[in-house]
């Protein structure tokens, strides 16, 4: 999800750049193509009351919607984005090819991936990565336990009305894999973290001890503070909706200054 986020972020800037240039939204349609394309559909709105304040920089919102399409790999199911109003220094815009914002704005975003989607998600090697060689407790007896360095490598995601389940298997260092099962709800604790609550798991066919998922859950499983995003931009996350099929980010991106070269 991190990929996705920080790419969908770069989407935002881009958009929101080349939306003063001439025929602003015909132009920013055939951009998003190109650089994200194909969609199964993807509408998009300048909107600004006289047209001609987008030659000096000037939009009252961009809006897009988009459907059916790939960020970094990842399948995007619906992506929707609704923007204050922006002002823009035109001149550096098409001299410089800087997006250099007059005064601060923002924009509310939307991402949704199915389920088949975050089936897709969780091959890829920005989720795989940072499940090599953690360390976790395992249980050896009643009331006894080692701490072992093992990869987790999810094969499945389940959705189901507000929570989340993730299937596959531990492998140890010496090559012997054991299948689990977890499952969780994801909380969000504004303006920039992520939790999962109320977790189960099941190690081959058997519970594991809550008290051993403890140490595991106690930090965020998304922290977007400690991530680096582009200049001048931040993003807070509002809400993460788990429904029967599909997974929705809620958020809000905060944009100031100088953004950098187009």
């Amino acid at each position: 999800m991190v990929g996705v986020i920080t790419a969908l972020v770069l989407l935002i800037v881009y958009a929101l750049g080349s939306s003063v240039a001439p025929f602003a939204q015909d132009r920013l349609k055939d951009e998003l193509k190109q650089r994200y394309g194909p969609f199964e559909a993807l509408d998009v709105k300048v909107i600004t009351d006289p047209p001609f304040r987008v030659a000096q920089g000037q939009v009252d919102q961009l809006r897009i919607d988009a459907r059916g399409f790939r960020v970094e790999g990842v399948p995007i199911s619906e992506f929707t984005l609704r923007s204050e109003a922006i002002a823009i220094n035109a001149g550096r815009l098409i001299w410089a090819r800087e997006v250099d914002l007059t005064r601060p704005t923002g924009a509310i975003a939307s991402v949704t991936i199915t389920e088949a989607g975050l089936d897709e998600l969780i091959q890829q090697p920005i989720v795989t990565r940072q499940l090599k060689g953690l360390p976790v407790q395992l249980s050896v007896f009643p009331g006894m336990s080692i701490t072992q360095k093992v990869d987790v490598i999810p094969q499945d995601v389940d959705l189901n009305e507000g929570r989340m389940q993730v299937t596959g298997v531990v492998q140890l260092g010496s090559g012997v894999s054991f299948p689990f099962q977890v499952s969780g709800r994801p909380v969000v604790q504004p303006p920039s973290r992520l939790f999962i609550a109320d977790a189960q798991a099941s190690m081959m066919g058997g519970p594991v001890d809550p008290s051993l998922l403890a140490p595991a859950l106690k930090d965020p499983v998304l922290d977007l503070a400690k991530l680096t995003f582009p200049q001048g931009v931040g993003f807070s996350l509002f809400d993460v909706v788990v429904a029967s099929d599909s997974l929705s980010v809620q958020g809000r991106l905060d944009l100031k200054g100088l953004l950098g070269k187009l």
